[in-house]
Formats: C-alpha cells, sequence, structure tokens
C-alpha cells in the first residue's frame, strides 16, 4: 500500500509539471495575439486577395512573392464567406503550434519516459522561435508539425507489426501538405523514404522485398500528390525560381547566428550549454528512437539542398534558420536527453548526492534558457507587433540590423516617451503613414517607448489612392487592428484616441544616395489637419491630433 501511494504521488507531481509545461507554453503563445498587426512576408497572401485572384490562378502560382498556397486558398475562403481577418489570417498557426507543443512531448512520454517528456515540453514551451512563429501568418508552424508527424507516421507504418492503412495514409498526406506548404520541406518529408532505400542493402533478400512492398505503397501515392499540388506552380514559375537560385550562400557567421537563433538566446553561454547538452544526449536519442536517425538525414538533406541552391538572403541567420526550422524540436530533445544523462550520471556517481541537486540538473537548463529568453524583452504591453523582425531577425543585439537602423536615420520625437507617465495601454494611436515593410514601420520603438497601443493609420479614402501597404476599405477585409481616418465609425469603433502623422525626413545610404521617406504622403498633413482641426502636439518631426474631439463633434451635429 505505501509503494503504491508513493508512486501514485510521484506520478501525480509528474502530471502537474507537465501540464504546468504545456500551459505556459499555450500562454505565451496566446498573449496578446488578437491585437497584432500584420506585418512583413504576412502580406504575401494578402496581395493576390486584393488583386482579386481567383482560386484557379492562386493555385497555379507562387506569384512575384513566395506566398502559401494552401493558406492562400484558405484565405481567399474566409475573404469570400466572412471577411479575413488577422485572427483568421493567423489561427491554422496557433493550432498547429500549440498540437506540436502537447503532441511531441506525448510521444516523448511513451517511447523515453516521464523526465525526457517534461523536460522536453518546458524546452518546446519558451522555445522563442515555436512561440513567434507560432503567432505569424506564415507556413512555417504548420510544416514542422507535418514533417514530424510524416516522420512518425513513417516509422510507425515500416516498424511496427501492424501496419495499419490509416498511418499510411498520415505519412503521406503529411508529406504532400507539408511540401505544398513550402517547398523546403520536400527533403524533410521525402528523408524516411530514402533512408529506407538506403538500409534495403542490409536486409535478407526475404525481407528486402518486404521492405520494397511497403517503400512502393508509401511513396508512389505520396510522390504522386506531391507532383499533382507542387506540379502546376513549379512548371508555371520555373523562370521566378530561378531568378532567386544562386543568388547568396550561408557563411561561418550565418551559422553562429543561427545557433543563436535555434537556441532562442543572445546569450554565447546559453548557445554552448545548448550544444553542448545537446551533443551529450544525441548518442541516446540515436540509439533509442529511429525516428530520429531519419529527422537527421532529413536536416542533412535539406542543408545539402540549401547549399545547392543557394536561395536569396540565406546568408542572414534568421533566413537560413527558418529554412531548417525543424532542427528546433530535435535540438531541445536532445537538450532534454543530455540534460537527463547527466542527471543520472551525478546520481550513479555519488550515492550521497540528494534529491534537491539532481532536480537542479534537471531544471538548470530550462531556468538558464528562461532567464535569457529574449521574450522578457519583446512581450512587454501593449506590444502590437510582436510578429516584426525587430525583435528577433537576431536574438544577439548586435547583430540585429533593425533597431540600428532606425536609431541612426529615422527622427524620433520625445512625444513617445512623453506617453509613458500614462498608465500601460490607457490610449490608442492610429500611426501614420504606415509601411508593411518592418524596416520602414518604427512603431515597435515608439511603442516601446510609450508604452501605448498603435496601430496603423490608413490614409487611402482621406489623401491617397489605395497603395501597396493598405487594405481595401470593404467588406472582404475586416482587419481590427487598422483604421480608416477617412471613417468616422471605424475610428469610433476602434477606440482611437490619437492620430500621429509622421513629417517626411531625409535619409543618406551608406552609398551615398539622398531618398526622403514619406514624400508620397507628404500632402496628407495639410489633409489631416483639415478634417481634425488643430494639433494637439506638434514638433519637427511629428503632429498628433486628437481623435475623440472630432468623433465627439460630428456626433454632437
Amino acid at each position: 500500500m505505501v509503494g503504491t501511494a508513493k508512486f501514485s504521488k510521484n506520478n501525480n507531481t509528474l502530471t502537474v509539471l507537465f501540464l504546468s509545461a504545456l500551459a505556459i507554453g499555450i500562454a505565451l503563445r496566446l498573449y496578446q495575439f488578437t491585437g497584432q498587426i500584420l506585418i512583413d512576408d504576412e502580406w504575401h497572401a494578402v496581395y493576390q486577395l486584393i488583386e482579386q485572384h481567383r482560386p484557379m490562378e492562386i493555385f497555379l502560382s507562387f506569384g512575384v512573392y513566395d506566398y502559401c498556397i494552401p493558406l492562400t486558398l484558405l484565405y481567399w475562403l474566409e475573404t469570400s464567406w466572412f471577411g479575413l481577418s488577422e485572427f483568421g489570417m493567423r489561427w491554422p498557426m496557433l493550432l498547429c503550434g500549440s498540437a506540436a507543443l502537447i503532441l511531441f512531448p506525448l510521444y516523448i512520454w511513451g517511447a523515453l519516459g516521464a523526465r525526457y517528456a517534461i523536460l522536453f515540453a518546458f524546452l518546446l514551451a519558451i522555445s522563442p522561435v515555436l512561440v513567434l512563429y507560432s503567432r505569424i501568418a506564415r507556413p512555417y508552424a504548420l510544416t514542422v508539425l507535418l514533417v514530424y508527424l510524416a516522420h512518425y507516421a513513417f516509422d510507425r507504418y515500416c516498424n511496427s507489426s501492424a501496419r495499419r492503412p490509416l498511418t499510411g495514409a498520415l505519412y503521406g498526406t503529411s508529406a504532400i501538405l507539408a511540401t505544398w506548404m513550402h517547398l523546403v520541406a520536400g527533403p524533410m518529408v521525402v528523408a524516411p523514404l530514402l533512408y529506407q532505400c538506403g538500409s534495403l542493402f542490409l536486409n535478407t533478400p526475404a525481407d528486402r522485398n518486404v521492405r520494397i512492398r511497403l517503400l512502393l505503397q508509401l511513396g508512389l501515392p505520396t510522390v504522386l500528390g506531391m507532383a499533382l499540388l507542387v506540379g502546376p506552380p513549379l512548371m508555371a514559375n520555373v523562370s521566378a525560381i530561378a531568378g532567386k537560385s544562386g543568388v547568396d550562400s550561408p557563411s561561418l557567421q550565418t551559422v553562429v547566428g543561427a545557433l543563436h537563433w535555434w537556441a532562442g538566446s543572445g546569450s554565447t553561454a546559453v548557445v554552448v550549454l545548448t550544444v553542448l547538452l545537446a551533443a551529450f544526449g544525441f548518442p541516446t536519442l540515436w540509439r533509442r528512437l529511429p525516428l530520429v536517425r531519419t529527422i537527421a538525414f532529413g536536416l542533412l538533406l535539406t542543408l545539402l539542398t540549401l547549399l545547392l541552391m543557394r536561395p536569396a538572403w540565406i546568408q542572414n541567420p534568421i533566413t537560413f534558420g527558418r529554412y531548417l526550422l525543424p532542427v528546433i524540436p530535435l535540438l531541445l530533445l536532445s537538450v532534454a536527453a543530455g540534460t537527463v544523462r547527466l542527471a543520472d550520471f551525478a546520481n550513479h556517481a555519488s550515492l550521497v548526492i540528494s534529491r534537491f541537486l539532481i532536480s537542479a540538473i534537471l531544471a538548470f537548463p530550462v531556468l538558464s534558457m528562461a532567464a535569457q529568453s529574449p521574450l522578457r524583452e519583446i512581450f512587454f504591453y501593449p506590444n502590437s507587433n510582436i510578429a516584426n523582425p525587430f525583435f528577433y531577425f537576431d536574438f544577439r543585439p548586435e547583430h540585429n540590423p533593425l533597431p540600428k537602423q532606425f536609431d541612426r536615420y529615422a527622427p524620433l520625437s520625445s512625444f513617445w516617451s512623453q506617453l509613458r507617465v500614462l498608465e500601460p495601454g490607457s490610449i490608442r494611436i492610429a500611426a501614420a503613414p504606415f509601411y508593411f515593410e518592418s524596416y520602414s514601420w518604427d512603431a515597435p520603438r515608439w511603442e516601446r517607448i510609450s508604452r501605448q497601443h498603435i496601430v496603423p493609420a490608413y490614409l487611402s479614402g482621406l489623401c491617397v489612392v489605395p497603395h501597396l501597404s493598405e487594405l481595401p476599405h470593404d467588406v472582404r477585409f475586416k482587419f481590427h487592428n487598422v483604421v480608416f481616418v477617412s471613417d468616422d465609425a471605424d475610428l469610433a469603433l476602434k477606440k482611437i484616441d490619437m492620430i500621429t502623422f509622421r513629417k517626411p525626413f531625409m535619409v543618406t545610404k551608406d552609398n551615398g544616395t539622398k531618398i526622403i521617406i514619406g514624400d508620397d504622403t507628404r500632402q496628407c498633413e495639410s489633409a489631416l489637419r483639415n478634417r481634425f482641426g488643430l494639433p494637439i502636439y506638434e514638433d519637427e518631426k511629428l503632429v498628433v491630433f486628437a481623435a475623440y474631439n472630432h468623433i465627439d463633434q460630428n456626433n454632437d451635429k
């Protein structure tokens, strides 16, 4: 009875720890989720909808910008049925990112045990990159889940005594969807097939024939499905894809930056700890989990493909790291395995080592990563720009060009620091002009200084024709975190208190070229003055209008 009670107590503790890790991870993925603006590559799919491309046009092209075809088709449906919103664009990533957080550790619990699973769950939960890409309207969180599902299903189908058709279908479906979502996932999902083909020579003739039949059963439908979905847009965009290949190459600094990115820290000490523990734990995984061998092989194939294709921007750690995003779960699982192995080694080396010290060893990697996590600097309140690479282009501050660029070139009004005396998040500001490129949208800096909500102010309908960085003002788009300053009802609905307009300014590039930022909206300052009256604040950099006074006056009329 005593032994049973002790087992039950330990089991309950493990369950609580596991659920706590999941709760932390889901809370981080949900934090301010509905208050985020659309930025950078998230606009790629939106342009197809603005230009009113039909589903077949979307299906047959990757576009000038590499939009995700299946996600864009989903957005087309949402636009047609009930209007597209920020949540409507991001919910698939949130769902898949949360599913990976739950499913991956559950698999490890059954395969390796509770300690591995709990540590793995905590590391997944607080991984900055996995958290951020679960919140961004790009397919990377989906492909990570689909890649691992494909490897899991392949392993179950080929190495289990009960080969169920549903398991084979899960592999084929996951592999096809992952490749359709993002072409770079292709080498990852065909890796199990190629790995098994290479191991055929190690089998007896009888086993080899069985294996060949299995590979044909899985491989032929999968390759056919990929050909049907990926083939047409590939054939239609050969020249565009070729033009983006053979452009850039990764360097040693790229790899170092990617290690920081995958480990989720700007701290060299944390990265070294991560690499050492992963190296210590990986042999255990290689020995005990066949799944790990095919995943590692898939990562190697992907790396070789990238080195051969040399896609544009791959010299940036964020681009290189993103193409190899599936490395993160394997890296974190290796860290968990290395930590468990180290704790066991310490326990066996000393009979008098206390349970507290064993627990400290197990908790140390999680606590170290949490203490040095960039999420501590990103998740301030309010922050409507968590998806902006301003915060995660490179987790090493000295290597992140975006904050440096704004500090160097963009004029900063003292208005933003004056707002800091107010309660955080107590006012909502619409800022104009808005640019969808992160290197032109300075709101992350303004929001961090002021601690107030800042959303894009659209000027179309007031002083400019619709342009690249603004959505049409119609029922197809129901974005909550933008406002049309020409529409009183929209200003009231979005509860806008102030409207700011940054005056045009000149920038001298490194090559000596001078450009004027905001020259295309210069005429809007007078239009805003005519519409909203005298500004409540103005300096040589910024002019600010009170939206609530204007709305109240119009309501009185």
